[in-house]
Parts: structure tokens; sequence; C-alpha cells
């Protein structure tokens, strides 16, 4: 056993348990939502919304953000965060996650999704950039294994 094996932190199972829960929902929230801006660049910010992002398909997009922003908020104290940036962007993401809910979830009541035509053109651009880079920083994410109480 030598020094670098002592000092290891372990980390969960990627796909295990509540942080892979996190990276499965994580992924597909981000992936659909890049998906999603990308498709409005093409269509125009009112075919997009009146052809592809009905409210069904909002409220669809949801789910999986609704459960990766709980079970991110859940494994705070699990989350191996090194550096000062790494504790800022996983708070940040935490409360882009949960905060987007709002968003999304304001159609339930409302049914409406023209609250995307509040968004300029060139918004699209942004967000698939600011998108992959939540995906990636979520990907990349390791958790230390439950504690066994």
């Amino acid at each position: 056993m030598n020094a670098s094996t002592l000092n290891a932190t372990p980390n969960a199972s990627y796909f295990g348990g509540l942080p892979g829960l996190f990276h499965v929902t994580s992924v597909i929230t981000i992936l659909t939502g890049m998906t999603l801006h990308a498709s409005r660049l093409p269509l125009g910010p009112e075919a997009f919304q009146h052809d592809l992002f009905t409210p069904v398909v909002d409220i669809l997009f949801a789910v999986p953000m609704t459960i990766a922003g709980i079970a991110m908020v859940l494994l705070w104290r699990r989350a191996i965060l090194r550096t000062l940036w790494e504790k800022i962007a996983y708070g940040f993401v935490a409360l882009f996650m949960v905060g987007s809910l709002i968003l999304h979830a304001k159609t339930v009541i409302t049914w409406d999704t023209s609250y995307v035509n509040f968004f300029p053109d060139w918004y699209p651009y942004v967000a698939v950039v600011y998108l992959g880079l939540i995906g990636i920083f979520c990907a990349t994410r390791r958790f230390i294994p439950a504690r066994i109480k």
C-alpha cells in the first residue's frame, strides 16, 4: 500500500444509488435542454413554441430536471469538491436545476409555454454552451459512498 492509496477518497458507484440517479437524470436533462434550445434556431421562437415545445413536452422535461435537482441537493455533503471553484459551481448548478423548476413547473398551472418567446433570438447559442459546460460538470462529479447506519 502506498501513500497515494491511503490518502485517496473512496468513490461511490457512478451508476449506483443516489449518485447514479443524479448522473443519469442530469445528463438526460442537459441533453434534452441542449436539443430543445438548438431546435429553436431553425424553427424560430413562435413555431418552436407552437409545434415542439408544447406544455406536455415542458412538463415531461421537468421530470428528470426535478429528480436531478433534488438528488444534487441531497448529495451536497457527499460530493467530492476539492477546490473552491468546484464548490461554487456545484452550488450554482444545484440552484440552476432547482430554480429552473419554477419556470418549467409554471406550465403545469398555466398550460402555456409562451414564456420561451421572451428569450432573445441569440439565447439558444448561449444556452447550448452553458448547458454543455453544466453537463460536463455533472457527468464528472464523484461522491463519497453513503454511510451505513
